[in-house]
């Protein structure tokens, strides 16, 4: 009986197009089903590039005439929070920026400038200090992927053409 109910429970959400987020799936206009990505920070490319292949079902290509994916201007900054009495550092801010842009195969401008910003805070445990590095890192991962779905949506949201189904 109970595995009956799971089911149903499981078949409804799925059923009403609930998903879970970054649950693997973007949809994007069939124009946008090749893309170039252009760069200059390695990191981000490969995330993005990842997130397009597996999550959209997009091919990269660095051959024209095909719409062209730009990614500047990523900045990682870290800032103190709090200082303890003894005068040592103890939480930070992360703060992260990606710009992007999108081009039209024509050259069009389809999605103008933007920026995503993005912030975390961690505390630096002074007696675990490998622990730390690794959150620090892992933050840092983690907000890059976080902006990268951020662009993915966005160009999940691009308008279909009129003839399109």
């Amino acid at each position: 009986m109970r595995a009956v109910a799971i089911a149903a429970i499981v078949a409804l959400v799925g059923g009403c197009g609930f998903h879970l987020r970054e649950s693997g799936h973007a949809t994007l206009a069939p124009e946008f089903s090749v893309l170039r990505i252009a760069g200059d920070q390695r990191a981000v490319l490969d995330d993005m590039r990842n997130a397009l292949v597996i999550e959209a079902g997009v091919r990269v290509t660095d051959e024209a005439p095909y719409p062209l994916l730009t990614l500047s201007s990523e900045s990682i900054q870290s800032e103190v929070l709090t200082i303890t009495a003894a005068g040592t550092q103890n939480d930070f801010l992360l703060n992260y920026s990606l710009s992007y842009n999108l081009r039209g195969a024509d050259g069009a401008i389809l999605i103008p400038s933007r920026t995503i910003r993005l912030q975390r805070e961690y505390t630096f445990d002074k007696i675990n200090v490998l622990a730390s590095e690794r959150q620090d890192a892992f933050l840092r991962a983690a907000m890059r992927r976080d902006a990268v779905h951020q662009v993915l949506r966005a160009l999940s949201s691009l308008p279909r053409p009129a003839n399109a189904n």
